[in-house]
């Protein structure tokens, strides 16, 4: 490749920017917000600094920057009328997958207390079943006999070690 094709090519090439899908600003930046996300290296999510929309960088589009310019801006007082600001349906599937797979790991643990020779794993069902129900039952969270139950649960569990260990 020669020197001329080289700078031709470098003058072809159109830059990118990212621009936020709800104002159509350019004045975006990775979202430092969730320091748990920094500290181990998962700045996937992007904030726009004009409207404050917060999504996954897969959501704000890459234009052109010739295009980037006739977009027009949205006006802000529309957008919080019409859009929630953080987007929030990546985390659903999450809350789907942990919905099948609660019930599926109180049915393991059932099955592994029944058929094992050790007795020990029967006493540990009482303290899943807790987790389970209070992971995915708003009402059992707001009860307060369900809250009882819990601090006998977790007494019971402390006796367990206890018991375990000497």
């Amino acid at each position: 490749m020669t020197i001329n094709e080289k700078e031709k090519k470098d003058k072809t090439e159109e830059k990118f920017i990212n621009i936020c899908p709800k104002c159509h600003s350019e004045n975006t930046s990775p979202d430092f917000s969730n320091t748990a996300g920094i500290n181990f290296g998962a700045l996937n999510s992007w904030r726009c600094m004009r409207c404050g929309y917060v999504a996954d960088i897969s959501l704000f589009p890459e234009v052109p920057e010739s295009e980037s310019k006739k977009l027009p801006l949205i006006d802000l007082a529309d957008i919080k009328k019409d859009y929630p600001l953080v987007d929030t349906s990546i985390g659903k599937f999450f809350a789907k997958l942990g919905k099948f797979f609660g019930p599926l790991g109180l049915l393991l643990c059932l099955f592994i207390s029944i058929t094992s020779p050790f007795l020990a794993y029967l006493l540990f069902l009482p303290i899943f079943v807790y987790i389970i129900l209070y992971s995915y039952s708003e009402k059992c969270r707001k009860s307060q006999r369900f809250r009882n139950i819990g601090f006998f649960i977790f007494l019971y569990w402390v006796v367990l070690m206890f018991l375990y260990f000497i």
